[in-house]
């Protein structure tokens, strides 16, 4: 289930033509990385504190009701979908450049700024 969700949530599977990312140069706070160190390695080194078993009962209990009625398969097309659209909307879209013969395609090298990251 790890994988799973680790995987749902990074984007590189959609990149074959980029090596999976790792033929893009990603450009962060002065520090080159391929867009598949920073997602797997830079990413998951940084992440916020893991909330406290308190904090997650209470956010279930907010939220459950919503998610009552709706079976796990569907529960889970829903947040994939979600993600995808993310992905798709948020974190590929800013990296799409449009040429100057119509196509578009992603440059080798990316600048992210703060505001994305």
């Amino acid at each position: 289930l790890a994988v799973l969700v680790g995987d749902l949530h990074q984007p590189l599977h959609w990149l074959r033509e980029y090596d999976y990312g790792q033929s893009l140069e990603v450009v962060y706070q002065n520090s080159n990385y391929t867009l598949l160190s920073l997602w797997e390695d830079y990413l998951p080194s940084r992440l916020p504190p893991k909330p406290s078993a308190e904090a997650l009962h209470r956010q279930y209990e907010e939220r459950e009701a919503s998610w009552r009625d709706t079976v796990p398969t569907q529960l889970f097309r829903d947040w994939a979908k979600e993600t995808a659209d993310v992905l798709c909307h948020a974190v590929y879209a800013a990296m799409e450049v449009k040429h100057g013969d119509g196509s578009r395609g992603i440059d080798k090298t990316f600048n992210l700024d703060e505001e994305l990251f």
